[in-house]
């Protein structure tokens, strides 16, 4: 691993992420849930 790996690493504001958890979710859902949808053959 290299020394700096925390450099290398995405931020996250994981208190943040807890509060608005909700909110998250529901704009994941609305922006990906349709693309993991089994296509009809």
């Amino acid at each position: 691993m290299p020394g700096d790996v925390e450099k290398l690493l995405a931020k996250n504001d994981f208190t943040w992420a807890a509060a608005n958890r909700d909110r998250i979710l529901t704009e994941w859902s609305k922006r990906y849930e349709s693309k993991s949808e089994k296509k009809p053959m």
